[in-house]
């Protein structure tokens, strides 16, 4: 893993196309970020999420709220589980 993505976290929305708007509106801003498939463990329609740094975490947040993404979950890594923040 990244030395930057040391508390790595992933943004899970509900389809494809809104994970792409949220990746275009996050890389404007400039906001590392990769999109990655989406863990098993973690159920939606969509098979992307967006993986982020922690502490980018409250910057991101604005973002989404301030453009109206619709945001269905944030997870941490815990080990090899995903936990809902």
């Amino acid at each position: 893993m990244d030395k930057e993505l040391k508390e790595e976290c992933i943004l899970v929305f509900q389809t494809t196309h809104r994970t792409l708007q949220a990746e275009n509106i996050l890389k404007k801003e400039k906001i590392k970020i990769k999109i990655v498939l989406k863990p098993r463990s973690i159920t939606t329609d969509c098979g992307l999420a967006i993986r982020f740094n922690a502490e980018d975490k409250d910057v991101i947040f604005k973002i989404i709220k301030n453009n109206n993404l619709s945001l269905m979950g944030v997870y941490s890594r815990s080990g090899e589980k995903w936990i809902k923040l």
